[in-house]
């Protein structure tokens, strides 16, 4: 099961197995047939949906206007519209929904789609919401969502990677032209991305003791993660929010654990 909030409070997106539920925090004082729970509480169901795939994950854009709803694959629902399926991404083959189409339909193609795909594990917005990550089994994929209209959101570049990829977390920047994304599998990957010029190089990678289940990167720059070995680590990236690419900058000390001076703190549960 994962929840996750909007960044604005109001909307709860919860996946559990084969059921996606959408809640609204805001109590419209709405009665009738349909309508659930009652209207002593303070929230409503806003959409329900229960089907023959497994949810992965799912994440709000930073304007609060749509729901990444990932298994195999990533499908963009439009809030705004009942959670429509504006879009389909799928790393380096995107493609668009008609605008008929609804959630329901949806269910039905994923179950019926060939196996041998790349699986979807994971997608995130970034902090502006100008960006956003597509992680597949062993594929990144970046796309330019500044727009508000989904089918003019841009691939920007797709790259493969050695290793599982579980989780995906931004984190902070400067700049919009400058962005950092980690993510995590056997290895812990901090990648530097250049939007504009569709480019990215690696600043960090870290190996792991086992399999990275989760990370989080917090505003001051703090990385944490968490294993399959019951090991959470937390790494200070704060270096990155110099404002200074990889390029202008070396970071070469940074990249290598064993100099002394790259910080991180591990704690056993």
């Amino acid at each position: 099961m994962s929840i996750r909030w909007s960044t604005n409070g109001r909307y709860i997106a919860v996946i559990s197995g084969c059921s996606f539920m959408l809640l609204d925090s805001i109590y419209t004082g709405k009665s009738g047939p349909g309508v659930y729970p009652p209207n002593s509480a303070r929230f409503f169901v806003r959409k329900v949906v229960q089907c023959g795939v497994h949810f992965r994950a799912v994440s709000f854009s930073q304007n609060n206007s749509f729901i990444a709803l990932t298994d195999d694959q990533t499908r963009i629902l439009n809030i705004n519209l009942d959670c429509q399926c504006d879009r389909i991404l799928e790393g380096k083959c995107p493609r668009l929904y008609v605008s008929l189409l609804r959630t329901l339909l949806f269910c039905a193609d994923t179950h019926n789609r060939n196996s041998s795909e790349l699986d979807v594990v994971d997608s995130a917005w970034s902090r502006d919401g100008s960006v956003f990550a597509l992680g597949s089994t062993a594929e990144l994929s970046i796309y330019d969502v500044k727009s508000s209209r989904p089918d003019k959101w841009r691939h920007l570049f797709s790259t493969s990677f050695d290793l599982t990829i579980s989780s995906l977390a931004w984190g902070p920047s400067l700049s919009p032209s400058i962005q950092y994304l980690g993510f995590g599998g056997s290895s812990l990957i901090v990648l530097e991305i250049k939007p504009a010029e569709r480019i990215w190089e690696t600043v960090l990678s870290l190996p792991c003791r086992s399999f990275t289940n989760d990370l989080d990167w917090h505003d001051d720059g703090i990385l944490a993660f968490g294993d399959d070995d019951g090991t959470a680590s937390v790494v200070d990236l704060a270096y990155l929010k110099s404002g200074r690419t990889v390029s202008e900058f070396s970071y070469s000390w940074q990249r290598q654990v064993g100099s002394g001076r790259f910080a991180i703190q591990t704690f056993m549960y």
